[in-house]
C-alpha cells in the first residue's frame, strides 16, 4: 500500500454516496481511489468500484491509484466530488442562458429605439419640414436592420482574446457509452460547454470567457479525419474542432473513446 494513503480524511456520507460505478454489477468489485486520469474510467481523486484484477494489471502500477477495500482506509488525496462539478457546470450554463437573454433584451430595446427614430425622421422628412440637404443628411445617419443585427454586445478587448487563445487546449478527451461504434451525439454546444469550464479555470475571469464563448463572432466547427465537415459527433474516433473569432483561430483534437468497460 502507499504511506500516502494514511495522510487523507475519512470518507464522509456525502462523498460515499458520490462514488461513482464503472459496471452495472457491484459483485467481485473493490473501491479504489484513481491518483491519475484514466479515460472511460475516472479522474484524479474520483472513487471507482473496479476488479481486483484490473486494480493490480492496469491502476496500482506507477501509483495510478490506491486500495480502499480494507479497514481505515483512506483517501490519499483529496477526493473528487463529480456531483459538485456538475452542478458547477449547470450553475455556469444558467448564467451564460441569463446573459443571452440580458443581451437579447438590450438588443430589442435597441432595435426598437432605432425604429423608431428612423420613423420620426422619415415622417418628418414627408411632411417637407426639412429642406433636401437635411433629407440626405439624414437618410445617411439610418441604421439599416443588417446594422442593427450585427451588433454584439459580447465584445472583447484584443489582450483579452489572445489570452483565451493562448490557453485553448490541443486535445479532448471524451469518454461515451458506445453501442457498436455509434455514440449519443456529441454537439457544438456540449464542446462550447466544455471549453467554457476549462477557460474559466485557466484565464480566471469567468465574465471574459462567457463573453468569448457568447459572442456573434466566436463559431465552431467539426471535421473528420478525411476533413470533411460534420454537424455532430455521433461516432468512436478522432475528429477535428476548430474555434475561432475574427482573425484568431484554434485547431483542436477531439478523441472519442468508449466508456463501456472491456
Amino acid at each position: 500500500m502507499f504511506a500516502g494513503i494514511q495522510k487523507g480524511r475519512s470518507l464522509t456520507l456525502a462523498q460515499i454516496s458520490q462514488v461513482r460505478f464503472t459496471a452495472k454489477s457491484k459483485q467481485l468489485r473493490i473501491p479504489i481511489q484513481l491518483l491519475k486520469d484514466f479515460p472511460g474510467v475516472g479522474v484524479r481523486g474520483e472513487i471507482v468500484h473496479v476488479k481486483a484484477s484490473a486494480m493490480s494489471s492496469k491502476f496500482y502500477p506507477n501509483q495510478g491509484a490506491v486500495y480502499l477495500n480494507f479497514k481505515g482506509a483512506e483517501p490519499a488525496i483529496p477526493v473528487f466530488d463529480r456531483s459538485a462539478e456538475e452542478a458547477k457546470s449547470k450553475a455556469k450554463l444558467a448564467a451564460q442562458s441569463a446573459e443571452k437573454l440580458m443581451n437579447k433584451k438590450k438588443l430589442d430595446d435597441l432595435k426598437a429605439k432605432v425604429k423608431e427614430e428612423n420613423n420620426a425622421k422619415k415622417n418628418q422628412l414627408k411632411s417637407g419640414t426639412s429642406q433636401q440637404s437635411q433629407q440626405s443628411n439624414s437618410d445617411e445617419n439610418l441604421l439599416s436592420l443588417d446594422e442593427i443585427l450585427s451588433l454584439d454586445f459580447n465584445t472583447l478587448p484584443e489582450a483579452k482574446l489572445q489570452a483565451i487563445f493562448s490557453v485553448m487546449p490541443s486535445k479532448i478527451l471524451f469518454a461515451k457509452h458506445s453501442t457498436g461504434k455509434s455514440v449519443d451525439a456529441i454537439t457544438k454546444e456540449s464542446i462550447l460547454g466544455y471549453l467554457e469550464s476549462s477557460l474559466v479555470k485557466k484565464v480566471r475571469d469567468a465574465n471574459a470567457v462567457l463573453k468569448f464563448i457568447s459572442a456573434n463572432k466566436t463559431t465552431l466547427s467539426f471535421k473528420n479525419e478525411a476533413g470533411e465537415p460534420l454537424s455532430e459527433i455521433n461516432k468512436l474516433g478522432n475528429y477535428f474542432v476548430t474555434i475561432a473569432h475574427d482573425n484568431l483561430s484554434s485547431d483542436i483534437t477531439l478523441v472519442v473513446n468508449s466508456s463501456n468497460e472491456k
